[in-house]
């Protein structure tokens, strides 16, 4: 995987006028697909979710986000469905932790290989945890991100998931 690493001018107030070193991580070559959405802090390989018999088994994605299988893959030219963890099951926060965070218009960009395809973020909300409308629309130039939102601890489960949809740009 290769990387940029961009200079940046110093900012009027850098009373040292030392350039700023920012590393943006930008694979030219990666070995599958990778999402990156800085409003989120968010830069992850993304990886298959596979489908059981009790649906879909995320129990092992830890770090990484996952494509649902039996859906679009990413960089098809269909509605791509992504899902991460909010938190891990140690307490740490997930890939998905600042996901809540994003608001309409922050960029996200999914890297395919050579290829990089821009979104812009149209809609962010919650839905039923077993609402799955939202993996069943059509529209060919959207991404859907989805995450577990409103944690019970009385009964140990997510309530509702917290949905991010983007449109292709």
């Amino acid at each position: 995987m290769l990387w940029h690493l961009a200079v940046i001018a110093p900012p009027l107030s850098n009373p040292t006028d030392t350039p700023l070193r920012i590393e943006v991580q930008t694979p030219m070559q990666a070995q599958g697909p990778v999402l990156l959405i800085p409003a989120a802090q968010v830069y992850a390989d993304v990886t298959k979710v596979y489908l059981t018999k009790n649906g879909w088994d995320v129990a092992n994605l830890g770090q990484k986000v996952g494509y649902l299988e039996g859906t679009a893959r990413p960089g098809s030219e269909r509605h791509v469905i992504l899902v991460g963890h909010v938190e891990l099951q140690d307490g740490t926060p997930g890939v998905f932790a600042k996901l809540d965070e994003l608001t309409l218009g922050d960029i996200v960009i999914l890297y395919t290989g050579e290829r990089e395809i821009r979104y812009t973020v149209t809609q962010v909300f919650e839905t039923g945890a077993n609402d799955l409308n939202v993996i069943t629309e059509i529209d060919n130039n959207l991404l859907t991100l989805i995450t577990c939102a409103d944690y019970s601890f009385l009964s140990n489960t997510y309530r509702t998931r917290l949905i991010v949809q983007a449109k292709k740009i």
